[in-house]
């Protein structure tokens, strides 16, 4: 195979998988909100799906840049349970706060800090 072939192939391999990225970058990931009572109690009615492309992706944004705090936790009860996809997690955010906490439904040991949790309180009203 000469040069100009394997400088052909690679630039289709490049622009394939950029499309392929594309495609499902643009995929939207279900998010939903429930207010919670307890770690166990959800309260009544109050589950809303995030239907907004931008508004899902300020919560996975969320997700993703939190930071893990050190050491177990023990905390209050969450105010919120969201949903992204298959992943479930738990949120502390108060209104005039500058961070706010989340912890993953299924490892309750670990701590998350998030940044501007007004964005996502913002989202929450407005969803409601």
């Amino acid at each position: 195979m000469d040069a100009k072939w394997k400088s052909i192939l690679i630039i289709g391999i490049v622009l394939l998988l950029a499309l392929a990225g594309a495609y499902f970058c643009q995929q939207k990931q279900h998010v939903t909100v429930e207010q919670m009572r307890s770690f166990n109690e959800v309260v009544p009615n109050s589950e809303r799906e995030i239907t907004q492309l931008s508004d899902a992706r300020t919560f996975q944004r969320a997700v993703w840049t939190a930071k893990k705090l050190p050491g177990v936790v023990d905390v209050a009860d969450p105010n919120y349970k969201v949903t992204i996809g298959k992943n479930e997690y738990y949120l502390w955010l108060y209104v005039g706060e500058e961070v706010g906490s989340m912890m993953k439904v299924t490892n309750t040991n670990n701590l998350y800090r998030l940044r501007s949790p007004e964005k996502l309180l913002a989202i929450f009203n407005t969803s409601n």
